[in-house]
């Protein structure tokens, strides 16, 4: 961000200065926080009650669980407990991006941000990775206590990679891993990629919080290949089921706008396979949980760029979504297993 270099006179920067306090303070005193930002996430979280925020939380509930095992829906009550140790093993930003139509012609690659623009036709505004790398940490600083606690209500506990990586080996392991995808994942990133090439935005530009690995759940949640490939990472980590979180964006050429977030838990089969028993439709790894949050287009902003300088941003009340998404899987998953 830049800032101005010019000096203020000590006089008339005192007054300033009490001016700028003397509102703050009122408010203070008569129990108010001041306004947040017009159109901003802050203050688009601040009009959302609990009962609210929950109900805009859609938990796929798939089909009913088969006593066997067999299908894509887990049979949860097979369990004796909820999954003691849940590893938080990808926490991502991948940007839409925006077109729009320019008179102009422009390249310019910056640090947060990247303008393609042809002529008359199709600008793409996008988020740079550097740009949704640097979101990710931003939500996922704001928000991984909120998870915690959520989880931590249904007497699971959320772990982050410095608290299950606790070998070389695994480390090692994390690092480089390969998530195969599954039919249905790679068939929504062909489409995503042509829609992109019409000009319909750019859905190629995601990043990860630090830390973590990019393992793309959100372009095929519920993929029962996905679920299987990440129920082996969960073995070979020594946790007890796995969470994955995608946020969502869209750069529109001046904000940085929350369009919505997905959610996935993925766990081992609940039922054993038996040997020498026919099955049809069994698989090892089960997605446990998928929620997803959809705010669109307009969802409000958590950032205002001008010249690819970060000029506002706004993250205040990610903490209070993320956790409601969060306790909505929990809690899912905790009353599958109590039935």
């Amino acid at each position: 961000m830049r800032h101005g270099t010019g000096s203020v006179p000590p006089v008339e920067g005192s007054m300033m200065l009490k001016r700028a306090i003397l509102p703050a303070l009122l408010l203070l005193a008569a129990g108010a926080s001041p306004a947040a930002p017009k159109g901003s996430f802050t203050g688009e979280m601040s009009s959302w009650t609990d009962e609210k925020l929950a109900k805009k939380v859609t938990i796929h509930k798939g089909s009913a669980p088969n006593a066997k095992g067999e299908g894509p829906t887990p049979n949860l009550a097979k369990l004796d407990a909820p999954p003691r140790r849940v590893a938080l093993v990808s926490f991502y930003t991948i940007d839409a991006g925006k077109a729009k139509n320019s008179p102009v012609y422009r390249y310019s690659p910056g640090p947060y941000v990247s303008i393609t623009e042809y002529g008359r036709q199709t600008s793409t505004y996008y988020l740079t990775p550097d740009g949704a790398a640097y979101f990710s940490e931003k939500l996922y600083e704001r928000g991984i206590d909120s998870l915690k606690a959520a989880f931590a209500s249904q007497k699971m506990e959320l772990l982050t990679p410095n608290e299950y990586l606790d070998t070389p080996e695994k480390r090692s392991l994390y690092a480089g891993y390969d998530l195969k995808l599954g039919f249905a994942s790679k068939m929504s990133k062909t489409l995503q990629d042509a829609y992109a090439r019409m000009g319909g935005g750019d859905t190629r530009v995601s990043a990860v919080a630090p830390g973590y690995r990019l393992f793309p759940i959100h372009l095929a949640p519920t993929d029962p290949a996905t679920a299987v490939n990440m129920n082996d990472l969960r073995q070979k980590l020594g946790v007890d089921a796995l969470l994955a979180v995608a946020n969502t964006t869209m750069y529109d050429g001046k904000e940085v706008h929350f369009t919505g977030m997905v959610m996935e838990m993925f766990g081992p089969n609940p039922v054993p396979k038996v040997e020498g028993k026919m099955y049809i439709q069994y698989k090892e790894g089960q997605n446990y949980a998928s929620a997803q949050v959809n705010f669109g287009d307009k969802g409000g902003w958590i950032a205002q760029m001008k010249d690819d300088d970060i000029t506002a941003e706004s993250y205040d009340g990610y903490e209070k979504l993320l956790g409601a998404v969060g306790s909505e899987v929990a809690v899912h998953v905790a009353s599958a297993v109590a039935r």
